[in-house]
């Protein structure tokens, strides 16, 4: 969560691991899937449902900030850059 609010009101990503993003994501899915199926209680699915949330508003902002620095060049002095 803090990392999440830090992306937001900086705008900038440069903190985040899109592998690692990606590794939480599925990590969070499947133990959401295994916990419905063998042990379904109620606490559990609803701290998966709402990582599962956090890990897509993070992609999100990754997406939005992340990529569109990598996109936008950088001008420095007049110049334009990569």
């Amino acid at each position: 969560m803090p990392q999440f609010i830090k992306a937001i009101t900086t705008k900038k990503v440069e903190g985040l691991s899109l592998t690692f993003l990606f590794m939480w994501l599925f990590g969070e899915f499947f133990s959401l899937i295994y916990v419905m199926w063998v042990a379904p209680r109620g606490p559990l699915i609803f701290n998966y449902v709402l990582n599962l949330f956090l890990v897509f508003g993070i992609l999100f902002v990754f997406a939005i900030y992340g990529l569109a620095r990598e996109l936008k060049p950088e001008v420095s002095d007049g110049i334009i850059s990569g």
